[in-house]
C-alpha cells in the first residue's frame, strides 16, 4: 500500500500523492476502531522518537489499510497532513483542531498564548478521536454548536475545554484511557486500547 505520487511543489515543501487504504469513518461504532487505535499508538511513537510532533490529529487525518492476511486483519496504518508538525519542544503559533486538542492545548489557547508541541498532546489527540469514532454522537453536536458560535477563540477553547471535562467526568472509560496519553505511557496506552477490543 504506497501512495501514488502526483507530484512536488515547486520549493518541495509539499508533495501531492493519492490517499491509501480506507478512512476510519467506516469504523465508527465498530469494535476493531480499538485495535486499530494500537497502531496508532506505535505510529506516534515512531513519529515522536525521531523528535517530531503531528499537532493535528484527529479522524480526517487517519487512515488504515486492510489484509486478510495479517492476524489482526489489518495492514497498517497512514496519518495525513503534517502542515502542522514542528520540532517536539518548539512553540510555534497554534496550528490544527481545537475539538481534539490536548486540554493544556485548549488552556494555553484559552490565556491567550500558543502551546508547546508535546508529544502527550498528539497522543491525547489520538484518545479523543477514537473516543469520537465510537462514540460520537455524545460528543460531536456540542463541539459543532461550540465552533460555529461567533466567540472568539480563547472562549471557544475554553468551552470544548469544558465540554471534554464534562465528558471525561462521565465516562470513566476516558478518564482511563487519558491518563497514559497525558503522562507519555506508549504501552500503558497500547494495552487500554486493547482492553477495549476484547
Amino acid at each position: 500500500s504506497v501512495p501514488r505520487l502526483h507530484g512536488i511543489s515547486d520549493d518541495g515543501l509539499a508533495i501531492l500523492a493519492s490517499p491509501v487504504g480506507s478512512s476510519l469513518e467506516e469504523l465508527r461504532g465498530k469494535l476493531i476502531a480499538w485495535k486499530v487505535a494500537v497502531k496508532f499508538v506505535v505510529c506516534l511513537e515512531n513519529v515522536h522518537q525521531a523528535g517530531l510532533c503531528h499537532r493535528d490529529v484527529r479522524p480526517s487525518n487517519m487512515g488504515h489499510t486492510t489484509n486478510n492476511d495479517d492476524a489482526s486483519g489489518l495492514d497498517d496504518v497512514v496519518l495525513f497532513d503534517w502542515a502542522s508538525s514542528c520540532d517536539a519542544g518548539s512553540q510555534p503559533i497554534f496550528s490544527g483542531t481545537l475539538h481534539y486538542a490536548a486540554q493544556d492545548v485548549l488552556d494555553t489557547l484559552a490565556d491567550l498564548s500558543d502551546p508547546l508541541a508535546m508529544a502527550e498532546y498528539d497522543l491525547e489527540s489520538l484518545v479523543k478521536s477514537f473516543w469520537d469514532i465510537t462514540r460520537g454522537a455524545l460528543v460531536r453536536p456540542r463541539a459543532v454548536t461550540i465552533k460555529t458560535s461567533n466567540l472568539p477563540l480563547n472562549q471557544v477553547a475554553r468551552n470544548i475545554q469544558l465540554a471534554w471535562q464534562e465528558e471525561e467526568q462521565r465516562h470513566p472509560v476516558l478518564k482511563r484511557l487519558l491518563l497514559p496519553a497525558r503522562a507519555k505511557e506508549y504501552e500503558k496506552l497500547r494495552v487500554e486500547f486493547e482492553s477495549l477490543h476484547g
